[in-house]
């Protein structure tokens, strides 16, 4: 669900609103340790399940496939996880070498642990990664265009 944020930059004194995604990886509970991402320029996060094993992540990424074709963000990420679960063996996903991996391809940019709320984001009006979020202050309802061949 996207959220809407304030942020400024102290280089440029810019203030803007924006909106942020957060996209998950696995599947989630209360409970599931998750490490978090984003990428500084659009803002999108990304919260990945850390206790996958093959037969869990093939299961969740055969109900997610309409999030690949969705998603550039995701489809490159994911891929990632698909490629460590092909070519490693072993009951759990080793997903050590997968971190320094992650990457936002519509923005050409390495995704930083974290969050917006703990890291600098781009500023939009001089492009310097100073500015600073002042925190979510609304939900964003989206609708999502659907094409009906019916």
């Amino acid at each position: 669900m996207p959220w809407e944020f304030r942020a400024s930059c102290p280089d440029c004194s810019h203030e803007w609103e924006a909106h942020t995604f957060t996209e998950w990886i696995g599947h989630s509970t209360s409970d599931t340790p998750v490490r978090r991402f984003f990428c500084p320029n659009c803002v999108t996060h990304v919260s990945i399940a850390t206790d996958f094993d093959r037969s869990s992540f093939r299961n969740w990424l055969h109900g997610h496939q309409h999030s690949l074709s969705a998603s550039e963000f995701l489809s490159h990420n994911i891929g990632l996880i698909a490629a460590i679960c092909d070519s490693t063996p072993g009951y759990l996903l080793p997903l050590d070498s997968l971190w320094s991996q992650l990457y936002c391809p519509p923005c050409d940019t390495p995704l930083i642990e974290g969050s917006m709320d703990t890291h600098p984001i781009t500023c939009p009006n001089c492009g310097k990664c100073n500015a600073q979020s002042h925190g979510c202050h609304a939900h964003v309802s989206v609708l999502r265009e659907v094409d009906d061949q019916t």
